[in-house]
């Protein structure tokens, strides 16, 4: 598809990226696009793909789609955008949306990582965790 549409200068594929790689390359861009969906075969995975709370966690906003737990990390219009899942054509004007709005990359951004250090700091969620433990414990 990148190719057929002549992208090809101005999209890479990364591959497989270590870690490292990839926070440099989170503080190389302004927007991670990871939207996901049910497979063919009917496996969802669930929950929410780890690299969409790191990319948040970076100040980064987020498009993505509705998929599984996706909104729990992203607000849709406040840390990023989101689509239906599987709805291309809504995916890309969202996309185009938030691209087309720059000053809004700097407050989006400042909002999903404050948004992850608040639902999903690992501090905060083991404390959690380990009260939960306790009041069933009892």
């Amino acid at each position: 598809m990148v190719e057929r549409e002549g992208l090809g200068d101005v999209v890479d594929f990364l591959g497989f990226t270590p870690y490292e790689r990839l926070i440099e390359e989170a503080y190389r861009h302004h927007i991670f696009l990871s939207p996901s969906l049910v497979a063919a075969d009917g496996d969802c995975e669930g929950g929410a793909p780890v690299v969409i709370t790191e990319m948040a966690a970076s100040g980064m906003p987020v498009a993505s789609s509705t998929h599984c737990d996706i909104p729990e990390v992203v607000v849709d219009g406040v840390t990023g955008v989101l689509a239906p899942e599987g709805d291309l054509e809504a995916l890309a004007a969202r996309l185009e949306e938030l691209c087309s709005a720059p000053e809004l990359w700097a407050a989006m951004g400042r909002a999903a990582r404050s948004h992850v250090e608040e639902l999903f700091d690992v501090r905060r969620c083991t404390a959690a965790l380990a009260a939960r433990y306790r009041e069933l414990a009892r």
